[in-house]
């Protein structure tokens, strides 16, 4: 019946990764029956497979491929002009939180900028200075004025 198709769909596109593919699916279908009706580029097909790569990667608990993730969920559409992701700044703070307890020092720092800022997470200058804190004893080269600038406005002792 079509409830239990809907039904099926509504679980398939929980999955943000489902959802962003499904979108880029759509979108990139869509602009290429827009131009001439062209099939998508190279360049699309290997964007999806490079995401695609990144998530098995980022499952199988790859900081890199996890900083990677949270980055294209930051951005959003911006992170490629190949696949549009949608922006999720949640999704973004998971796979930061996900290489930043691995001591990937981009994703403290990145998760860090996410609670300064109130992105995907309460706003909390306390944890924002901890994960600044912790990206600078990894020798990330911008923690350390990051960290400062809360303590210059007063929002951290």
């Amino acid at each position: 019946s079509s409830e239990q198709k809907g039904g099926h769909w509504t679980m398939f596109l929980r999955d943000p990764l489902r959802r962003a593919l499904v979108f880029a699916i759509v979108v990139t279908g869509s602009l290429a029956l827009s131009q001439a009706q062209q099939p998508p580029t190279a360049a699309a097909n290997h964007a999806a497979k490079a995401f695609m790569k990144d998530r098995a990667n980022a499952d199988l608990g790859s900081a890199l491929a996890q900083f990677a993730l949270g980055v294209s969920y930051e951005k959003g559409p911006q992170s490629s002009s190949f696949i549009l992701i949608p922006q999720d700044y949640r999704e973004a703070a998971h796979w930061y939180w996900m290489a930043a307890e691995q001591g990937d020092k981009f994703g403290e720092y990145n998760l860090g900028k996410l609670y300064e800022d109130g992105h995907g997470v309460p706003k909390n200058l306390a944890i924002a200075a901890y994960w600044y804190e912790k990206a600078e004893q990894q020798g990330h080269s911008r923690a350390a004025a990051s960290r400062n600038s809360l303590t210059d406005v007063g929002g951290v002792p």
